[in-house]
């Protein structure tokens, strides 16, 4: 006859096994329920056939308490990744516009020396100069200037204006020497973009050979 036995885990010693009707509290567990077994010193109930034998009461686990943390990181990640994503966009709009500018100073400039260029060769191909006289170079500000001349490739126009500077005695040698003089004139030209208005002002100066006494 098989004797059901119950025994106990908690145990400071080795575990003892007792019969049931020697239990405390006279507990007889239904017929069709596992056999337990106890320590005869303790009344908690252990399942027999588990090797390691825990307390009921610790199978119950704690609530876990959710405090948002996560949110809050989330929300501050998302406000730095927003503050990076304008700062992006207004440093590539400065330089988008910083590269503008540069290009049309550099149509302003180019527009500037083909006034120059344009001038001199009209001068090499017989255009009237100024007269020898009283000098028209100011130091500041620019000789007059004429009508705007538009140049579609440059999309922009350019005034020139040409002034006289002064003579000088020409030191070329020769047995020409004190019978040539050097007429000294500047052709100021500036030129001016349609977009943003960019401007440029050139100066180009050349003298001219001819007979002393003008």
């Amino acid at each position: 006859m098989k004797t059901d036995t119950w025994m106990s885990g908690r145990m400071s010693g080795p575990t003892q096994i007792c019969p049931l009707s020697s239990r405390p509290d006279g507990y007889r567990p239904p017929a069709t329920t596992r056999s337990p077994t106890v320590d005869c010193r303790s009344p908690r109930l252990y399942f027999s056939g588990i090797t390691e034998a825990k307390p009921m009461n610790s199978l119950v686990h704690g609530k876990k308490y959710q405090t948002g943390a996560a949110l809050v990181v989330s929300l501050v990640l998302l406000l730095v990744m927003t503050v990076l994503a304008i700062s992006t966009m207004n440093t590539a709009g400065l330089e988008l516009a910083m590269a503008g500018n540069a290009q049309y100073s550099e149509n302003a400039f180019q527009l500037a020396e083909t006034g120059i260029d344009i001038n001199i060769q009209n001068i090499n191909n017989g255009a009237a100069l100024p007269p020898p006289g009283v000098a028209n170079c100011p130091t500041v500000g620019t000789i007059a200037l004429g009508a705007p001349v538009a140049v579609p490739a440059l999309t922009g126009t350019f005034q020139i204006g040409t002034g006289y500077c002064g003579d000088a005695p020409d030191l070329s040698g020769g047995s020409s020497l004190g019978k040539i003089q050097q007429y000294h004139y500047r052709t100021d030209a500036q030129g001016i973009t349609q977009t943003r208005g960019a401007t440029s002002l050139n100066r180009q100066g050349f003298f001219v050979r001819g007979p002393a006494g003008g």
